[in-house]
């Protein structure tokens, strides 16, 4: 896989902690490292009718799609010239979704559009990952807001993956042409090297 790095200079920022552990007389370093790229694009079709989910009682979502992403480690190793590492938090922002087909669609008929992430396909527990509630009527892109602490997903990474779900809410009437649109977020890491 081909990382494509949020800016042409490789934003790797050294952390170093300083933790007063008085083993044996001496300071132990502890070093990470902060590392970002921006995800592929997710590409997906939606039709009406197709994956419909009920998450409550008083709010229906349309689940639009649903897919498992992976982080690669391997080669994000090899850009940061670390042996070995493993990842202390990950955080997912910056979602955006753009509606490409049909040329003239909008997302005029979403009042609400939600992202949630799991560490399988169950989603037996949802993840809140970013939502919008302020969906310009005329336009093709929704602007997700980022979690208002940016929260990690870490607790939802297995074996370097996780998954996500994409919702949106309807207020008028779905349509019937299949609606193509993809997906962009960043993907934050900070990283510990192993010995």
């Amino acid at each position: 896989m081909k990382l494509r790095l949020s800016s042409p200079i490789l934003w790797i920022v050294m952390g170093i902690s300083l933790l007063a552990l008085q083993s044996c007389g001496k300071r132990t370093e502890v070093i990470t490292m902060f590392y970002s790229y921006d995800a592929p694009k997710v590409y997906f079709t939606y039709q009406q009718g197709v994956n419909r989910n009920f998450l409550s009682p008083t709010q229906q979502e349309l689940t639009i799609y649903t897919g498992k992403f992976k982080i690669p480690m391997d080669s994000i190793l090899r850009l940061i010239n670390v042996p070995k590492g493993e990842i202390e938090t990950a955080t997912l922002t910056k979602f955006t979704m753009v509606m490409t087909d049909p040329k003239d669609s909008t997302f005029d008929w979403v009042s609400y559009a939600h992202i949630v992430g799991s560490v399988d396909s169950t989603f037996a527990s949802p993840f809140n990952l970013t939502s919008a509630d302020n969906i310009n009527l005329i336009n093709k892109t929704i602007d997700f807001l980022p979690n208002r602490n940016y929260s990690p997903i870490t607790s939802i990474l297995s074996n370097n993956s996780y998954y996500l779900r994409f919702l949106l809410t309807p207020s008028s009437p779905i349509p019937t042409s299949p609606m193509k649109m993809y997906l962009t977020y960043e993907v934050n890491l900070v990283i510990r090297p192993l010995p």
